[in-house]
């Protein structure tokens, strides 16, 4: 485990150029769409009335839930990322939502800025993308304290692997999962490894009625979702390089060819992948 003390605090695994910012918006707000909608898990998603989302990117999951339930949803997004905090905030000016949405640079992995018990629910997607194994408890913990009692702490992250029927795909989730391992975002290397840990760490902090969903998302050559997974993937495979080749393989001499075979193969009028989202909730209780 590396020494936190001599570590930048942004532990982004992609560096967050233009070009990552679009690849952001443009997963969001697919992923959002795929699953339902910002809550689908949930059986009355409108009494949720302050809403806090850690690392919020460019702010799709909390725009389209101000959306969704105007009357109700008064929110925060944070994310460490000053660029991604300037898009979310544009994007929240030009819906006419400043109102019901504000979006602050906070760095997560410290302490949450915020009184306890300060929102019905808090929420993170993908925090594969910037949490460390070890970081997990400490931020838990502090999501709970932010939460109110009777309140929601809820995760969504997805598998490493594809279902899919790209050969070069499946190469490239290889290479993520072993990057992953090594950046210490994983507590096994498997495609679960991740996924398959969180409840427990729910029930560690506390939580009680701790349940959980799981979205196959399916994504095809020919139709809208699979372009934009198409295009999405293609961003991927600029901004991630340079974290593949860090964590995943010193060498690399075969990454151009690679990354080519994947767009190709994802054209095919018979390509089909399947991503397993995950959705794991628990329920805040305060020791009086």
């Amino acid at each position: 485990m590396p020494s936190q003390n001599h570590e930048q605090a942004n532990t982004n695994f992609t560096e967050i150029t233009g070009q990552e910012v679009s690849r952001i918006t443009l997963l969001d707000e697919l992923l959002t769409a795929s699953i339902g909608g910002v809550l689908p898990e949930q059986s009355d998603p409108a009494r949720f009335g302050n809403v806090l989302d850690i690392g919020c990117g460019t702010g799709g999951w909390l725009l389209t839930g101000a959306r969704e339930y105007p009357d109700r949803y008064v929110s925060r997004g944070i994310d460490i990322s000053s660029r991604v905090i300037h898009h979310a905030r544009a994007r929240a000016m030009k819906a006419g939502l400043t109102q019901q949405i504000d979006f602050q640079v906070m760095d997560a992995l410290r302490h949450l800025n915020f009184a306890d018990a300060s929102f019905d629910l808090t929420n993170i997607r993908f925090g594969m993308s910037f949490v460390r194994t070890w970081e997990w408890i400490e931020l838990l913990a502090e999501m709970q304290r932010v939460t109110c009692t009777g309140g929601i702490i809820r995760l969504t992250e997805a598998e490493v692997f594809h279902n899919t029927s790209s050969a070069a795909l499946t190469h490239l989730d290889q290479l993520f999962l072993r990057a992953y391992d090594r950046a210490w975002r994983l507590f096994e290397p498997t495609t679960t490894g991740l996924t398959a840990h969180l409840a427990p760490l729910l029930h560690r902090i506390g939580c009680q009625q701790i349940q959980q969903k799981t979205f196959p998302l399916v994504f095809r050559a020919g139709t809208e979702e699979g372009q934009r997974f198409a295009r999405a993937t293609e961003i991927l495979l600029k901004t991630a390089r340079s974290s593949l080749q860090k964590w995943g393989n010193e060498s690399f001499g075969y990454y151009e060819a690679l990354a080519e075979q994947v767009l190709k193969e994802m054209q095919q009028p018979d390509f089909i992948t399947t991503l397993m989202l995950h959705t794991i909730w628990g329920t805040v209780v305060h020791s009086s």
